[in-house]
């Protein structure tokens, strides 16, 4: 039985990864992707302005990253619990 447990928080962790990764592309794609920061057309605003909406999306995936690896620690913890309270 601890077994289906483990395989339950494990699938479980991973379709809330899946789905927080699937909200951050949308959210890259609807909120980052159509932002104008920089009025003008030059060459330089336009380097400037994807450069800009690249470290946006970076931190955002970033923080996505940070709460997966969180959400991993603390399953690995909760096993090595459950098998050190077993032996």
């Amino acid at each position: 039985m601890k077994t289906l447990k483990r395989i339950w928080d494990l699938a479980l962790m991973m379709v809330v990864v899946w789905v927080m990764m699937i909200a951050l592309i949308v959210t890259i794609d609807k909120m980052v992707v159509p932002l104008r920061i920089l009025a003008g057309e030059g060459t330089t605003q336009t380097i400037i302005e994807a450069l800009i909406k690249l470290m946006i999306s970076a931190f955002m995936a970033m923080s996505w990253l940070l709460i997966w690896v969180r959400m991993v620690q603390k399953y690995i913890e909760k096993v090595d619990r459950g098998l050190r309270s077993g032996s």
